[in-house]
């Protein structure tokens, strides 16, 4: 079962904690400065490396304990930051909607099945999409949940998957609030734009789009730009649709990554 880690103490900030669902309000100058993020930059990038093996299962495992590992920290997202705004992946457990229960013989512990438009693909959840900026009254940064899941498929692609039910939370302000990685040709998405703080201020009402991915092959996630991946999922992104996930067996993951 999912599971939802609630951060009640963030160091950096004294505000309302109360829907405060991050890992931590450090800014991504802070993250990358990190142990922990300089091992998942490295076992990111060798694993999406063009001349790399298809995905270990001890990589897999590997990523797939992220939310426990790391459950206290963020993962920073690009060099730079975007129109005054920090990109993070806050580890954590998938909470998308799952299908009705199949009859699976010993489920994958890390691997899960996702429906994208009658598309099925295995994925490694591994974490929600935040952005972070200085806020009003915190000068040291505040940290949002924009309503998108991050998952890296069997095949290297990352996935952002937007969660429908966090239109329905809507809470105090915290979330889901504005995502520009679907918006190109934007000052507010350019990164040579003005601040965008009022992104932490806006909670929408209709995600920019439903689902969308990247092949990391021959990209390192630890150096790629935002306006490089804004660029490149662009036309993956599908604006409707209905996202699922579900159990798959061991026996079926193993296979499939045979055949890679």
């Amino acid at each position: 079962m999912a599971e939802t880690h609630i951060n009640t103490e963030p160091e950096s900030y004294d505000g309302p904690r109360m829907f405060d669902i991050s890992n931590t309000h450090d800014d991504n100058r802070t993250l990358f400065e990190r142990e922990d993020v300089r091992k998942f930059y490295k076992m990111m990038d060798d694993a999406t490396d063009p001349g790399a093996t298809n995905l270990t299962e001890k990589f897999i495992e590997w990523l797939g304990s992220i939310p426990h590992t790391m459950s206290n920290t963020a993962i920073p997202l690009f060099p730079e930051r975007s129109g005054g705004v920090d990109y993070q992946v806050h580890p954590c457990y998938s909470e998308l909607e799952e299908q009705l229960p199949r009859d699976v013989d010993r489920p994958h512990f890390y691997v899960s099945s996702m429906m994208v438009d009658d598309q099925r693909v295995l994925v490694i959840p591994f974490g929600r999409l935040f952005v972070n900026a200085p806020d009003d009254e915190n000068q040291t940064g505040l940290s949002k949940w924009t309503g998108y899941e991050v998952l890296l498929d069997i095949n290297r692609n990352l996935w952002f998957i937007f969660d429908r039910r966090s239109l329905s939370y809507r809470w105090s302000g915290w979330y889901p609030v504005r995502c520009n990685l679907g918006e190109l040709n934007t000052a507010e998405s350019r990164s040579d734009g003005p601040p965008t703080v009022q992104l932490m201020h806006t909670i929408i009402e209709t995600p920019t789009f439903q689902s969308a991915h990247v092949s990391l092959i021959g990209r390192k996630l630890s150096t790629i730009r935002f306006d490089e991946l804004q660029e490149k999922i662009h036309g993956t992104m599908e604006e409707h649709g209905e996202v699922l996930i579900c159990e798959v067996s061991e026996q079926e993951v193993e296979a499939q990554l045979s055949s890679l």
